[in-house]
């Protein structure tokens, strides 16, 4: 069988807006950017073992680093799969405000799949993100005028949790090929009177299902709730907080080449290793590594094992459990609006005959 891994990438912490939720708003009192020279090293330590690499650029504002840094990239990823034959796919999650023709020519050109971090409706990005909306619902509509897919992510607080009709239609209106809801979880102690309940989370989810599945729209997905139908008709889950795929097979890399579960731990606890001078699968192999998936385990041994969607749960998020409870071995935030949403979802495909009716 073929391997394949998934690697985020944090190109450095430094961003051009000050997002009220942003987890690594400390992280820029120092802020450092993945240097260009080390890049070939990180590349090439981090495709040992596997057949095909997935790098999603983040940061941070991932385009600050600049077109060079992405070309070297490019050439580097070129070097390795004319030497050992790996396949390379690229993703880049930005907010979308440095984008121009000449970045949307440079990332179509070179296969870069774009996605656009774009909280709805308008207030609420206006709120979340403080920054203006207008210039960049331009520069979407030049990425669909091109023909790239366009795909978006939306964080959910209590500032639009009751807004489901309009959030979708938003994106409806704004011609998006795919859209993910996050709801609001790592974010400063500040912050946190403005994360949802599980309750507003579930009528949110709900109300988005509804929209999607009875009425005639264009999208293809919308996440969670496709991997949520995918999983319970067999399919194998998609997703890093439902397939139980890091520290396996998703990974993140921070600015300093540290190798750690997630994006959002980026501390000195969960340094498993550093690229620039040991390969990735080593490091995923070495103790530590192994000490966090058995806390994994436990946990969902522990916790989940009674629960009919364990299997397709895998206990949540551990980055969000961590940050929710200082553990990472923590309960999930919101196990229960995913047990609600999978019931609902279940009834819905049970009554469509797609699976088999409760005995």
């Amino acid at each position: 069988m073929k391997k394949a891994m998934t690697i985020i990438m944090i190109t450095g912490s430094d961003c051009n807006i000050q997002c009220v939720y942003c987890y690594s708003r400390a992280s820029r009192r120092n802020i450092k950017k993945f240097e260009i020279k080390n890049i070939r090293v990180m590349i090439h330590n981090a495709s040992i073992g596997f057949d095909s690499v997935e790098f999603c650029w983040h940061g941070g504002e991932p385009l600050l680093v600049g077109k060079n840094f992405y070309q070297e990239v490019i050439n580097a990823q070129k070097e390795e799969t004319e030497k050992r034959g790996i396949v390379y796919h690229n993703n880049i999650q930005t907010n979308g405000l440095l984008l121009d023709a000449s970045w949307i020519d440079f990332l179509q050109k070179n296969d870069f799949h774009v996605g656009i971090s774009l909280d709805a409706p308008t207030d609420v990005y206006i709120a979340h993100r403080r920054s203006d909306i207008s210039a960049l619902l331009r520069t979407c509509a030049e990425i669909k005028a091109t023909g790239m897919p366009l795909g978006v992510l939306s964080v959910i607080s209590k500032l639009n949790v009751s807004r489901a009709k309009e959030i979708f239609h938003f994106y409806e209106a704004l011609g998006v090929n795919s859209f993910g809801l996050l709801p609001l979880k790592s974010v400063p102690l500040s912050e946190r009177p403005i994360m949802p309940s599980n309750d507003e989370m579930f009528a949110f989810y709900k109300d988005v299902f509804d929209l999607w599945a009875h009425t005639e729209n264009s999208f293809p997905s919308i996440e969670p709730l496709d991997t949520m139908m995918r999983s319970l008709l067999g399919q194998r889950p998609r997703g890093c907080s439902f397939a139980n795929s890091c520290l396996k097979k998703m990974i993140t890399i921070d600015q300093e080449g540290n190798i750690v579960p997630c994006g959002s731990l980026v501390e000195e606890r969960f340094m498993l290793g550093n690229i620039l001078s040991q390969s990735l699968i080593n490091a995923l192999a070495g103790s530590k590594t192994k000490a966090l998936a058995e806390i994994r385990s436990n946990h969902n041994a522990e916790k989940c094992g009674r629960c009919e969607y364990v299997a397709i749960c895998r206990g949540g998020c551990r980055a969000d459990s961590y940050w929710a409870t200082g553990n990472y071995g923590g309960d999930y935030p919101f196990c229960e609006t995913r047990k609600r949403m999978f019931d609902y979802i279940k009834l819905f495909l049970q009554k469509a005959s797609a699976i088999p009716q409760a005995p």
